[in-house]
């Protein structure tokens, strides 16, 4: 993976977790700036996907973030997933959607 795809990787990792407004995704046309909602989880694979790259990241010698940027940024990624995940599926929920800039780190 270059840079730019790298880039446009973390971009859209960004743009999932950090989603405060949900008509965001529909003013500008951009799907995954859609709130998470049973019909649109697309962003659950995604945030797996890309804590899968961090792993391979972090075991490629050749390209180095510190061990600390990549676990937080790993984990934040599978637990908001996971929170998401397990908000929209329980049985008494109250959630139309998930905006997950509300329980991520870097507000």
């Amino acid at each position: 993976m270059g840079t730019v795809e790298f880039l446009e990787f973390v971009q859209t990792m960004l743009n999932i977790l950090n989603l405060k407004i949900p008509s965001v995704g529909l003013k500008i046309n951009d799907n995954i700036r859609n709130p998470i909602t049973k019909e649109n989880c697309s962003s659950f694979p995604f945030l797996k996907e890309f804590a899968d790259l961090l792993t391979v990241w972090e075991d490629n010698s050749e390209r180095e973030l510190t061990k600390k940027t990549c676990l937080a940024t790993k984990h934040t990624c599978l637990a908001a997933s996971d929170l998401a995940e397990y908000l929209l599926d329980s049985e008494n929920n109250d959630f139309d959607y998930i905006l997950l800039a509300m329980f991520n780190p870097w507000k």
